[in-house]
């Protein structure tokens, strides 16, 4: 039964975490234990990601405010100066 559970909850992804993703589509001709790339793929709901704010998509309003408030702030780690060195301005190459 986990050989099963686990092919549902790690299907290889082939495109940025937005709300549709895209999915390879695989075969398995020992039960699961392992897997064959077909080279088709499938598009799917993304229904549980790390990208709840859309920052994995290049097509969003919000990435341009967010390149603007980099460029005019920079980038800070909210850490001790001894630990990871000083504040730094990011510059866009």
């Amino acid at each position: 039964m986990y050989r099963r559970y686990r092919d549902v909850f790690n299907q290889p992804i082939a495109s940025r975490p937005g709300a549709l993703v895209t999915l390879l589509d695989r075969v398995s001709d020992d039960y699961n234990y392992t897997f064959r790339i077909t080279g088709t793929t499938t598009e799917a709901i993304n229904m549980g990601s790390y990208n709840y704010l859309g920052f994995a998509e290049d097509e969003a309003e919000r990435v341009k405010a967010v390149e603007e408030v980099i460029e005019k702030f920079g980038i800070n780690i909210p850490s001790t100066r001894h630990e990871l060195g000083f504040h730094m301005k990011f510059t866009a190459s």
